[in-house]
């Protein structure tokens, strides 16, 4: 792993919610600055195992990458996986209660090809700004 990055926010709405819009694909642009498109590829209901097809943003181009629902548990987490793409990338969302607001945990971990892991610290600065972003929409 190149990267690490964790951060946390508050999201002033109840988790049933913040879950709920979180998983619902064609809403990632809206949550996501770096998500341009986001489509379930498998059939409904998403699911661990499901496929997702996102368009991205990456360095001022627009790549195609494949994406694996690697854990779901309702109103708890959200875990995916790319498996295809130049950077391999694991995003987790961790939710919790928090009075009548929730505490999102989101855990971003990258991986590049070679010629990728010259630009670590841009990539780091990427997922920095990405989880910033995500935690203030």
């Amino acid at each position: 792993t190149i990267i690490r990055e964790v951060h946390t926010t508050a999201v002033d709405r109840p988790v049933g919610e913040v879950f709920a819009y979180l998983t619902n694909v064609p809403t990632f642009p809206e949550w996501s600055s770096a998500v341009q498109e986001a489509s379930l590829v498998s059939d409904p209901p998403l699911r661990e195992g499901s496929t997702i097809r996102e368009t991205v943003r990456l360095l001022g181009r627009h790549i195609d990458t494949e994406i694996e629902v690697t854990e779901l548990k309702v109103n708890r987490i959200f875990a995916r996986r790319s498996v295809s793409g130049p950077i391999l990338m694991r995003i987790k969302a961790e939710l919790e209660p928090d009075g009548t607001k929730t505490r999102v945990t989101w855990t971003i971990e990258a991986d590049a090809p070679r010629f990728f892991r010259l630009g670590q610290l841009i990539l780091r600065g990427m997922a920095t700004r990405q989880l910033r972003t995500t935690s203030a929409r």
